[in-house]
């Protein structure tokens, strides 16, 4: 969201995130000769901005994700309102590592019997990250394995018969563990 004014006797223009957000905290600002100005300035530091953190994700070769850096998830933690639920899913995928969790285990550590309502809670919270963060969705695969579930984490079989693992991205394993 941005707001541009008169401040001071200066143009100014400023980026906050857009609602829900947890904080209505500043992103950018800018300045310029007269509100318009300062608008676009501030559009061409966000551009800027997007362009850099685009640059910095690193690829998943599991699944394919672009996945941003800690200091993205950071921010996003911040900022993002999470169910009760999906800050226990959260948690307890940084907790488990890189050994991750099955649905069955997600869902005994959220305290759902259904499995399809923690998928739904699940993707729910990585789809917030990625409208936060505004990210392109990867592909979608099963209806497990969509996008907004691939922005928290990547799933793994082991082997047929056994259900898939899901692996949180160690660089959101980070951001959970310093800000949850």
């Amino acid at each position: 969201m941005i707001k541009a004014g008169i401040l001071s006797g200066n143009s100014v223009a400023r980026a906050f995130p857009k609602p829900p957000a947890k904080t209505q905290a500043m992103i950018a600002d800018a300045v310029g000769e007269t509100p318009e100005i300062a608008i676009e300035a501030l559009k061409k530091i966000l551009e800027e901005r997007d362009r850099k953190r685009s640059v910095q994700r690193r690829l998943e070769r599991n699944s394919g994700t672009l996945v941003p850096s800690e200091r993205e998830y950071t921010e996003a933690m911040r900022q993002v309102r999470f169910t009760p639920a999906q800050v226990t899913m959260l948690r307890a995928l940084s907790i488990a590592g890189k050994e991750g969790l099955t649905i069955g285990q997600l869902s005994q550590a959220a305290g759902y019997n259904s499995r399809e309502t923690s998928i739904k809670v699940f993707k729910k919270a990585g789809l917030l990250i990625a409208e936060y963060l505004e990210l392109d969705l990867p592909e979608t695969g099963s209806e497990q394995n969509d996008g907004a579930a691939q922005i928290v984490a990547f799933s793994h079989i082991e082997s047929d018969g056994e259900p898939a693992t899901w692996i949180m991205h160690q660089e959101l394993r980070g951001a959970v563990r310093s800000v949850l």
